[in-house]
């Protein structure tokens, strides 16, 4: 039995926030899109929240403290972190009660392990849901043996209940066991969960100021515990970044990255990796910028919940600063075609569950230099595409607040 005046002296230790659950704003029905929206005023460190968009273009508050909001596959639940207190807390929305609930012990015990990610361009390496949808994924540090600690993904269970004081070590609940993984220096960034419980993920050798360029992509063998590299039969390929596994498990989509890191080309893999095949590119206009800089290439993003299109989206960028981009909509039958649907840089993008709707986070100002300062140019757009026509639905955020991140 531990002494009173050490329990005390714990009790004082947790954050002001520790045990209490969020309050849900706004009932959800689960067709709508999540947002992640900040106030301008709060600069890019401000305060963030969690809001819903529905049909009908409403955005309404659901948790006034939030980011990093997932969507479950099966839209019955949604996952988040709170964003008013230290360590960071999971959170889990039950759609059908419209009940909140901390989920596990995330929290206290997991204090040097977890932490909140920034919002990547073109990708989150956040949050993330497992496919049998009883696990969260979150990013954190691995700690395993005599090597150098170093950023991967954890499997959180939802159904794991508050065990008081008592914790659970987090490397026992690492996506990807530490040892096999390859290389001595580096991170794991983005995964995609693919056929016969296999990952991809990415391995970063080297972080760079805009992203890594010194990439490669590994599966991992659950099962077996290892994991091998998967080589892009290109010319010129020097690493490649960005995993997509498509929903039936049948093409991964990578970027290769060309030229010693200048340039990105989306292309899909057979899921033995032994057949590569080129994604069709939208014809460039006249009076677009200049392919120069960082992400100059078309980067797949997402793929449609029917497997058959991905979005390609586009970064030109030259000494920090933005000079163009683009979105695109590929075909991934062979002999398929590319449809441009926007020529602004594209922050994030993603579908709506039936595929006929995509929301877009997009920056409007031009010459904007990366990083968190950006987000105050983002707005948000809901495109519809029929046949090779695109309409364009600008959405009204409430005054003073901009997009951070979408999910649909």
């Amino acid at each position: 039995m531990k002494c009173p005046i050490v329990m005390f002296l714990f009790l004082l230790t947790l954050p002001s926030t520790y045990g209490r659950e969020p309050a849900i704003l706004t009932s959800l029905r689960g067709d709508e899109a999540l947002l992640v929206l900040r106030g301008v005023r709060g600069g890019p460190s401000g305060p963030q929240g969690v809001y819903a968009l529905d049909s009908d273009g409403n955005v309404k508050l659901v948790v006034p403290s939030g980011r990093d909001v997932r969507w479950s596959r099966d839209h019955k639940s949604v996952v988040f972190l709170a964003d008013e207190s230290f360590p960071p807390v999971l959170y889990r929305i039950d759609v059908s009660t419209n009940s909140c609930h901390r989920i596990g012990d995330s929290g206290d015990c997991w204090r040097d392990v977890l932490f909140l990610p920034g919002q990547s361009t073109l990708r989150s390496h956040s949050l993330a849901w497992t496919p049998s949808g009883e696990s969260v994924v979150a990013w954190g540090v691995y700690m395993a043996g005599k090597r150098r600690p170093f950023q991967g993904p954890f499997a959180v269970s939802i159904l794991a209940k508050q065990s008081g004081l008592l914790i659970d070590l987090p490397m026992n609940r690492a996506l990807i066991a530490p040892e096999a993984v390859k290389g001595d220096d580096g991170f794991i960034g983005a995964v995609s969960f693919g056929p016969a419980d296999s990952i991809a993920y990415e391995w970063h050798s080297r972080q760079l100021w805009c992203g890594s360029q010194e990439s490669e992509v590994w599966s991992y063998d659950r099962a077996r515990k290892d994991a091998v590299r998967v080589h892009v039969p290109l010319s010129g390929c020097v690493g490649a970044m960005n995993p997509l596994w498509s929903p039936e498990g049948k093409w991964l989509a990578v970027d290769a990255i060309l030229d010693s890191g200048r340039d990105r080309r989306c292309v899909i893999l057979s899921a033995d990796f032994k057949t590569v095949r080129d994604l069709p590119r939208p014809t460039i206009g006249k009076g677009d910028p200049p392919d120069t800089g960082y992400q100059s290439g078309w980067s797949g993003i997402a793929w449609s919940p029917d497997g058959t299109r991905i979005l390609l989206a586009k970064l030109s960028a030259d000494d920090g600063l933005l000079e163009g981009g683009g979105l695109a909509v590929a075909d991934v039958a062979e002999g398929g075609t590319a449809l441009e649907l926007s020529r602004q840089p594209i922050v994030q993008a993603c579908w709506s569950p039936e595929g006929s709707r995509i929301a877009c986070l997009g920056i409007v100002s031009p010459a904007v230099a990366l990083g968190p300062a950006r987000s105050r140019w983002v707005v948000l757009d809901i495109l519809t595409v029929d046949g090779h026509e695109v309409h364009s639905r600008p959405v009204s955020l409430p005054k003073d607040m901009v997009p951070v991140s979408i999910d649909w």
